[in-house]
């Protein structure tokens, strides 16, 4: 059996649309194991209400890292090389009927990175489970086609503040930066659910020049802010022009809270495709503070929520038991 565990993510930080992401110490943790039964069983968030059928994104990423690694070449050689006798370096079938095991701490469709911790623990554990024969670059290709982009899988799969893009052949570039730890994330998450997809399609096809403009400029210095651990700068860079002004018919009084937060300095942003807030703040209990403050704001819409206070992660993903079963 393989288990991983993965952080939450928050993603964009305002301007940074499917660029920028950070991890967050809230965790999920995929098991697996070859069994003779198909089995997927959910544990905590999500119970209920993902799948335990092979349509679930886990057992699909798994089987996808099972094709890869079963065409590559070096590994074929090297499970020849160990015994010539095998025509094939593993049996594909031996992967069908696997156990799987999700225990979630990372509530689904709120923007915290569900999806990616899922894809991003299997990969890892089904490369483990194979006995590694896919790079960390292999893997990232295969969840990015997966997800459609890399701005949460990054920062779940390294940890710390990342940016990263994918160039037009498929490689992932990245950056990432070690986040300190004396700042407060806050995650005030609405009751209800809201999809990547449902999130997205509200998105237009185009976006004004001056718009484009004004986010790049911030880009920069929301990098700078982490950069030099100055959170004032991100109290006035964290603004967004190409993707909040529109997800906020989606979120019942997002527009208010933002611009509230905003103009206290505050460094605020819609956490991902939402519908979860994060605010960044220097101690636990002005997170309290806040996150209660923020929970009145959405009730006045009638949209009751949950906080929690957080620290940045700075490990990433990781395979804390395995046991092998391939070269």
């Amino acid at each position: 059996m393989v288990t991983v565990k993965i952080p939450a993510t928050t993603a964009n930080l305002g301007p940074g649309f499917d660029c920028i992401g950070l991890a967050l110490d809230l965790y999920n943790f995929v098991s697996i194991e070859k069994s003779t039964a198909f089995e997927i069983v959910i544990m905590g968030e999500g119970k209920g209400v993902i799948s335990t059928e092979k349509s679930n994104i886990v057992y699909q990423c798994i089987q996808a890292v099972v094709d890869k690694a079963y065409q590559k070449n070096g590994y074929r050689k090297q499970i020849m090389k160990k015994d010539p006798e095998k025509r094939n370096p593993f049996n594909k079938e031996d992967y069908k009927t696997l156990r799987i095991l999700l225990n979630n701490n990372i509530p689904p469709a709120r923007g915290l990175g569900s999806s990616s911790a899922a894809l991003v623990g299997g990969a890892l554990g089904a490369n483990c489970l194979l006995g590694e024969p896919l790079s960390n670059q292999e893997l990232l290709r295969i969840i990015t086609d997966i997800e459609g982009h890399p701005d949460n899988i990054l920062p779940a799969f390294l940890g710390g503040f990342v940016v990263s893009t994918q160039l037009e052949d498929g490689e992932i570039l990245w950056s990432k930066t070690r986040v300190s730890s004396k700042w407060r994330y806050v995650v005030i998450i609405p009751d209800f659910q809201l999809t990547t997809e449902k999130s997205r399609s509200v998105l237009p096809g185009q976006v004004p020049f001056s718009d484009a403009a004004f986010n790049l400029g911030r880009i920069g210095l929301v990098m700078e802010g982490f950069l030099k651990e100055d959170i004032s700068l991100l109290g006035r860079v964290m603004d967004d022009r190409i993707h909040e002004p529109y997800r906020r018919e989606l979120v019942p009084g997002l527009k208010e809270i933002l611009e509230t937060l905003r103009r206290e300095g505050v460094p605020a942003a819609l956490s991902g495709a939402g519908p979860t807030v994060m605010a960044i703040v220097e101690s636990e209990e002005e997170g309290a503070g806040l996150g209660k403050r923020v929970q009145q704001m959405f009730l006045a819409h009638k949209i009751p929520s949950s906080f929690k206070v957080l620290q940045a992660n700075n490990r990433g993903a990781e395979v804390l038991s395995s046991t092998t079963t391939e070269p």
